[in-house]
């Protein structure tokens, strides 16, 4: 785990909050795979064979699919920051477990903080119990396949599978917010930030109630990524579609004008030729129309 200085994280972090994009960045001491940063689904990822469901019974959880031929997405380069929003199924700010939840989970779980005097985060994921998924040397794979709220790393799974309350994950935004508010407030009396900026919380009233209700669907829905598909208690990213056949979507619930609406932000992602062009393919299947992505004469022709 790289120790990385919080107060100069947060500065840089307010700087952009204050710009009013409200971005959803934490600050970077957080104890994820290091693998897994890039978000990208690279060549080294090894699955083969034909592509198959192997969802358990329970349907709680899903191994990763064996892809067959299906093209790596963005082949060796990665892409951009952008690229994430292909598998990443809720927003950053619900995403990104940052140092204030581990603290928050790591008093009431295991009865100490994972903040040190420095100000550091201490790694207590070993001690949280964590399902496979949060284990797994393939964890870029169960995010990008299965699709419950409870399958991935978010600041409510994590809460959940150790039966921590949600008022504690409350208690970690309220402490989010307030650090954040008076850094800024301390930034602005010091000259580093203009004194008419106002500081924008980022987790909001809403947020907290939604976490609240502890209602699946509910939650989703508020915090899906705007690139996915939600439906009930499931959400489809834009990896899920493009590993899966188009029956697989009907047999989901998946609509074609749910895929229409959602064109214009797959035309973001910086797939690889021999990529756009599968996926291209499997999405004119189902719609019964053309698409191309990235084209300047439209998605649809």
């Amino acid at each position: 785990m790289k120790k990385t200085a919080l107060f100069l994280l947060s500065v840089a972090l307010l700087i952009t909050l204050c710009a009013c994009a409200a971005e959803d960045k934490p600050p970077a001491s957080v104890p994820v795979d290091e693998s897994t940063e890039n978000f990208a689904i690279s060549e080294d990822v090894s699955l083969s064979g034909e592509l198959r469901n192997t969802e358990p019974d329970d349907g709680d959880t899903q191994t990763p699919l064996e892809i067959g031929d299906i093209p790596a997405p963005f082949g060796n380069q990665g892409g951009g920051d952008g690229n994430k929003y292909f598998i990443q199924r809720g927003v950053d700010k619900f995403d990104d477990v940052n140092q204030f939840f581990w603290d928050s989970y790591a008093k009431y779980y295991l009865g100490y903080s994972a903040i040190d005097d420095e100000g550091y985060t201490i790694a207590v994921s070993d001690e949280l119990s964590l399902p496979e998924w949060y284990e797994t040397d393939k964890w870029v794979d169960y995010i990008s396949y299965s699709t419950g709220l409870l399958t991935y790393p978010n600041i409510y799974s994590l809460a959940a599978v150790n039966n921590i309350p949600m008022e504690v994950v409350v208690e970690a935004i309220n402490n989010y917010n307030e650090y954040y508010a008076d850094l800024f407030a301390r930034n602005v009396e010091q000259g580093f930030l203009p004194s008419d900026d106002k500081y924008s919380p980022l987790y909001s009233d809403e947020d907290i109630a939604v976490i609240l209700t502890r209602n699946e669907a509910e939650i989703l829905a508020h915090f899906a990524s705007p690139y996915a598909i939600v439906i009930g208690e499931k959400v489809y990213t834009p990896a899920w579609l493009y590993y899966h056949a188009p029956e697989d979507y009907e047999a989901a619930g998946i609509t074609p004008e749910m895929i229409e609406r959602k064109l214009p932000l797959y035309n973001e992602f910086t797939l690889t030729d021999e990529a756009r062009t599968a996926f291209e393919e499997k999405l004119s299947e189902f719609i019964g129309q053309d698409v191309r992505l990235n084209s300047a004469e439209g998605n649809l022709s």
